[in-house]
């Protein structure tokens, strides 16, 4: 089960326009389908939709028309309304088991839908947490090498929500480093590293193609941290970022 607060919140900002734009973006091919999958979709609970081809595939084209990648969370606001719906659309359906097997990308959904997010300035981030603690529940069994980036976001939400919840931050970046480290000395034969900041844990799945939203998600989050002193926080971060090697 997946947090429907968040979904419905999504979905009652969707436009009419959105979606045909949405419903177009395969080369304007099936966009009568697409439209009519699109409305069953807004018109249904999150926590149990199947996502058929129909409006799947332009989902998923949709959420790669992200913002310019120099700077992730500038504000577009058509371009990332429909970015974050779709994003949020494959990560519900990928807590469906109806759905197993047929959504990929969990990583890059996560960080368009958090990036998107805070571009539109939406004031919803408790939503965006309860959202994400079904999702790691959800995904635990299933997304091994994706557990990371869960923890990543959920992270950056809370360093985002104040001084009052550096705590959680702290926790949460601290679980995100575990679930790299362990993942990276199990599988190290999937994993990746260039010795560029943060690429230790970011290059953990070779599905993460949007390394520059996590970039700038993670710099946004220490930049935070250290305008309100929160040291528990800036020792997790940094060690997150300069990672060279196993050894905690």
């Amino acid at each position: 089960m997946v947090e429907t607060e968040l979904w419905k919140f999504i979905s009652s900002e969707l436009t009419d326009e959105d979606v045909r734009i949405i419903a177009a973006a395969d080369y304007g091919n099936d966009d009568d389908e697409n439209v009519v999958g699109l409305r069953c979709l807004l018109s249904a609970d999150a926590c149990g939709f199947k996502l058929e081809w129909h409006p799947k595939e332009v989902l998923e084209l949709t959420r790669w028309q992200t913002v310019v990648e120099s700077d992730p969370m500038v504000r577009q606001t058509g371009v990332n309304r429909r970015c974050v719906f779709a994003a949020a659309a494959l990560l519900c359906a990928s807590c469906v088991p109806i759905n197993e097997g047929r959504i990929h990308a969990i990583t890059e959904n996560l960080a368009i839908l958090l990036a998107s997010h805070f571009a539109l300035n939406w004031q919803r981030l408790p939503e965006l947490d309860n959202f994400l603690a079904k999702l790691e529940i959800a995904l635990r069994t299933e997304f091994d090498d994706e557990m990371a980036f869960v923890y990543l976001a959920r992270g950056i939400i809370a360093s985002q929500r104040g001084p009052q919840h550096s705590d959680d931050a702290a926790l949460h970046f601290h679980r995100a480093f575990d679930a790299a480290w362990r993942y990276r000395k199990e599988s190290p034969e999937t994993c990746t590293w260039d010795k560029s900041p943060w690429s230790w844990v970011l290059q953990t799945t070779f599905f993460t193609q949007r390394i520059f939203f996590w970039q700038s998600l993670l710099e946004r989050s220490l930049d935070s941290a250290n305008h309100n002193n929160c040291q528990p926080v800036i020792s997790e971060l940094i060690k997150l970022r300069d990672t060279q090697d196993f050894q905690k």
